[in-house]
C-alpha cells in the first residue's frame, strides 16, 4: 500500500471499500499518473459527489487530442472491408437494423423473436439483450439472416438516361465498381462511381437520433437521402427507384389468422407504400367434423412411428424424468417429444447436442389443420415439426426459446385427401438445440386462442418518399 504523508487518521470498512475503488478507477484512465499497485487514500473529510470525480487527472494532451481535426476513414472494397459494416440506423429502443458497406439495410432484427447461432460454440443468444452483436458479429447475408426473419427484400436502384443509352444499376456493391462508405455516426455516407454511367451518386442515411431527446430518438424510422450528380457533357435523365417486402408478421405460418396486405398513401406531400397484416375476415364457425386425436405420446414406445437418432431413444419422455434444469409446462399426460434426452447420463448440456429425426406413418389429410404443443429452440433450418406431402414439405413450425408449451397450428387445408406423413426433426446443437412436442389432433377449426395481433412482428412497415412531386410513382405487389 503506498504510505501517505498523513498517516495518523483512521478509515471506516465502508471509507476503505470507497477509496479502493476509486484507487483501481484512477489505475484503468488513460494518463492517470498513478503508479501501477498504487491504492489511493483519501484524506478525512474529503468527499466526492459522485464514485467518479468530476477532475479525473487525465493528461491534457491526450484530452485534446480527442477533439483534434483528422481525416475521414473512408472504408472501399466489399471483400476488404464493406462487408464487415454494420452501422445501426434503426431508432434507440426499436430493435436492430444495420445499415451496411454498400448502402443497403440489413440485419431486421425488428420481429421480436430473433436469436442467433454462437461462431465458436454453437449456441444461440438473444443478442438484443446480451450484447451479442458486439462480442460476435453477424456477418452480412449470414444463415442468421436467413432464417431467422432478418432478411427483408429491400433496396434502391437508378435509371440513367443519356446519350441515347438507358442504363439500370442497383444502389450496391453488385451494381457499381466503385462503392465507398464513411461513417460519421449517426449519418452513414455512401458514394458510387462507375466510369461508364455519367453520373455519381451519394447517399446520406440515419435514423432521427438527437441528444437529449428521448422521444424523437426512438422513432422507428431510417431516412435514406440520395444526391445524383451529373458527371458528364450530356443531359442526363436520372430516375430513382426503391423497393420494400412487407415483412410484416414473418414467422406467421396459418393464413387463416391473417393477410398482409400494401396500399399506397398519399398524404401531407408524402407518397407512401404502406405494408400492414390484418386479421382474416374469415370466421371460424362451428366445426362440421369431429377432431382426430393423431398423436399423444402415451405409450412406452414410439409404435408406428420411426425413430432415428439418439435424441429419441427410448421412445416417449416422460415426464417423470425431467431434470430441475428443464421446467417445462403445457403439456398433457406424461409423456411427450423432448429431444433434450437426458435420460442416459443426465447431462443436461450434452443433451442439447443430442440428434434425430421422427417419422409419423402416413396418413391421408382429412381436416384442414392439425394442432400441436410445440416448445424448444426457435431455429427453423434444423430444428421443426413438418408435413411432407409427396416428399415435400409444405407447412412447418419451431419451438419459441422456451420450455413452455404454445400451442400451435398448420394450414394443410391445400391438401385434403393427399397422402403425408409428419417428421420432427432435431440437427441442432448447443444451448437451446432441442425440439418438444405433444398432442398432435387433425381439425377443421383454426385457432381461436391465438390472433394475428399477439403474433411476433406485428404492426407496420413503410416505404415513403419525402417531398414528393408529380413525377413520383409509387406500385404495389401482393403482399
Amino acid at each position: 500500500m503506498a504510505k501517505t504523508e498523513n498517516s495518523s487518521f483512521s478509515l471506516t470498512r465502508r471509507d476503505i471499500l470507497k477509496t479502493a475503488a476509486i484507487g483501481v478507477g484512477a489505475y484503468m484512465v488513460p494518463g492517470a499518473s498513478f503508479a501501477k499497485g498504487d491504492v489511493v487514500l483519501a484524506q478525512r473529510g474529503q468527499s466526492f459527489d459522485h464514485l467518479v470525480p468530476a477532475d479525473k487527472g487525465l493528461n491534457k494532451d491526450w484530452v485534446a487530442s480527442l477533439t483534434e481535426r483528422a481525416e475521414p476513414e473512408v472504408y472501399s472494397g466489399w471483400d476488404e472491408q464493406l462487408k464487415y459494416i454494420g452501422m445501426p440506423v434503426g431508432g434507440i429502443g426499436c430493435g436492430q437494423l444495420y445499415l451496411g458497406g454498400d448502402g443497403r439495410l440489413w440485419l431486421w432484427d425488428i420481429f421480436k423473436c430473433n436469436y442467433r447461432r454462437e461462431p465458436d460454440h454453437g449456441q444461440r443468444i438473444d443478442s438484443m439483450t446480451l450484447g451479442g452483436h458486439y462480442a460476435h458479429p453477424i456477418e452480412f447475408g449470414s444463415e442468421y439472416n436467413k432464417h431467422n426473419g432478418a432478411e427483408v427484400d429491400q433496396g434502391f436502384a437508378i435509371r440513367v438516361r443519356s446519350g441515347g443509352k438507358s442504363v439500370v444499376k442497383t444502389l450496391d456493391h453488385e451494381g457499381f465498381p466503385g462503392v465507398s462508405f464513411r461513417g460519421e455516426y449517426p449519418i452513414g455516407k455512401v458514394s458510387y462511381t462507375d466510369p461508364n454511367l455519367p453520373v455519381e451518386v451519394k447517399l446520406e442515411a440515419f435514423s432521427p437520433f438527437i441528444p437529449l431527446e428521448a422521444e424523437n430518438s426512438a422513432l422507428p424510422a431510417t431516412v435514406m437521402s440520395f444526391m445524383v450528380t451529373n458527371a458528364g457533357e450530356d443531359e442526363a435523365q436520372v430516375e430513382l427507384g426503391g423497393w420494400l417486402q412487407n415483412a410484416t408478421c414473418p414467422y406467421l405460418s396459418d393464413s387463416s389468422l391473417g393477410q398482409r396486405r400494401n396500399r399506397i398513401v398519399k398524404k401531407g406531400g408524402r407518397v407512401t407504400l404502406l405494408s400492414t397484416v390484418e386479421p382474416s375476415s374469415i370466421e371460424s364457425g362451428p366445426r362440421k367434423r369431429s377432431e382426430i386425436v393423431f398423436a399423444d405420446f402415451e405409450g412406452n414406445d414410439w409404435g408406428d412411428w420411426m425413430a432415428e437418432g439418439d435424441a429419441f431413444g427410448g421412445g416417449p419422455f416422460p415426464v417423470g424424468s425431467l431434470t430441475d434444469h428443464q421446467i417445462v409446462s403445457g403439456v398433457s399426460g406424461k409423456g411427450f417429444v423432448n429431444t433434450h434426452n437426458t435420460r442416459s447420463d443426465g447431462d443436461s448440456q450434452g443433451a442439447d447436442n443430442l440428434t434425430g429425426t421422427l417419422t409419423s406413418p402416413e396418413f391421408e389429410i382429412s381436416r384442414k389443420y392439425i394442432t400441436l404443443t410445440i416448445a424448444g429452440g426457435n431455429r427453423a433450418v434444423d430444428q421443426y415439426v413438418e408435413v411432407v406431402v409427396e416428399g415435400k414439405s409444405v407447412a412447418k413450425l419451431t419451438g419459441h426459446n422456451s420450455n413452455a408449451h404454445r400451442l400451435e397450428s398448420l394450414d394443410v387445408s391445400a391438401h385434403e385427401g393427399k397422402t403425408a406423413r409428419i417428421q420432427i426433426i432435431d440437427s441442432a446443437g448447443g444451448h437451446w438445440g432441442h425440439i418438444q412436442a405433444d398432442q398432435i389432433v387433425f381439425t377443421d377449426a383454426p385457432l381461436v386462442e391465438r390472433t394475428v395481433e399477439s403474433s411476433h412482428g406485428f404492426g407496420s412497415m413503410a416505404l415513403s418518399v419525402l417531398n414528393a412531386g408529380e413525377g413520383v410513382s409509387v406500385r404495389s405487389s401482393a403482399g
